[in-house]
């Protein structure tokens, strides 16, 4: 990055701010090095088509199963996560395509 891109001030919750703080150090990236890294990540996964949307399901499913099989009193937990996770918007039109 160079002293000519975009710069911007935003506010952040501390609880936020301290998680970037503590991510940043263990990536050893200064801290809008990781901001910058987080946006690209999330834009790359809203990125994904279909086909790879669908093996990412597959992989949960199959994971889901096997934490079942291993740990059957702990996946009250993954329940719990995985009900947490945002649902997903479908945005894939607009997107552009993954470079392979």
């Amino acid at each position: 990055m160079s002293r000519e891109d975009a710069q911007m001030k935003i506010r952040l919750p501390a609880d936020l701010r301290d998680a970037i703080v503590a991510s940043a150090d263990a990536a050893k990236r200064s801290l809008n090095a990781e901001i910058v890294a987080r946006l690209e990540s999330s834009f790359e996964f809203e990125a994904l088509g279909p086909a790879q949307l669908e093996v990412l399901d597959e992989v949960i499913r199959k994971l889901d199963r096997l934490e079942e099989r291993l740990a059957p009193q702990e996946t009250g937990a993954v329940a719990a996560a995985l009900a947490q996770k945002p649902e997903k918007k479908s945005t894939l039109g607009k997107l552009p395509k993954l470079k392979t």
